[in-house]
């Protein structure tokens, strides 16, 4: 998918990737990940900050508390944009194409998903600072896992199967899920504390 062109009104991250994070080797996967990590306090902070002042309230609230991911999400609901869904023509050609895969015919805007970037370090913290049994990681194999090369957070049990098995949680990958709803107007102020409560309970 492509943007559009826009003006960004937030200071953004921008990954120091030059390629797909799925292409890494072993050695910049760790790299990105020293890095990834001695970016989270700065981001955790500005988007604190940013959440705060246009919430009119003391940025002292933005705590990463569970109680503080209601105020996140609800300034982050405000703050989303969306715009048409530009596709490439590869992805027109898709066979999911024709099949309504991309039914909604609107996208986040690129800013809005930088933001859910921090949202996403944020609530990683949020689950490191409440739970200290959680931490942040990364693998690299599988290199065919949906997470390989990522930053990651590992120390949750999940019992759902009745087998209890250590469960991994990629806090950006699930802001943006529950950004998604948005696009389906599907979406809550408390989508973001329900996740954390629900994998909370996976300890």
């Amino acid at each position: 998918m492509h943007w559009h062109f826009r003006k960004l009104k937030y200071d953004i991250l921008v990954p120091k990737l030059d390629k797909n994070i799925f292409k890494l080797t072993e050695e910049e996967t760790a790299a990105y990940f020293e890095w990834f990590m001695e970016q989270v306090p700065s981001r955790v902070a500005y988007v604190s900050k940013v959440c705060a002042k246009e919430l009119h309230i003391s940025v002292e609230r933005m705590d990463c508390s569970p109680e503080s991911l209601l105020l996140l999400w609800k300034w982050f609901r405000k703050r989303a944009k969306t715009e048409s869904l530009i596709l490439t023509k590869e992805e027109k050609k898709q066979p999911g194409y024709a099949n309504g895969m991309f039914r909604n015919k609107r996208q986040l805007t690129l800013e809005t998903e930088y933001i859910l970037r921090d949202i996403g370090m944020y609530l990683g913290e949020t689950f490191r600072k409440n739970h200290p049994q959680i931490y942040w990681t990364y693998y690299t194999k599988p290199q065919r896992s949906f997470f390989a090369n990522h930053p990651l957070l590992k120390g949750f049990i999940d019992m759902t199967t009745g087998v209890p098995f250590n469960a991994e949680f990629e806090p950006i990958h699930m802001a943006r899920v529950q950004a998604s709803k948005i696009l389906s107007k599907k979406s809550k102020d408390n989508d973001l504390f329900n996740i954390y409560t629900i994998w909370a309970q996976k300890m």
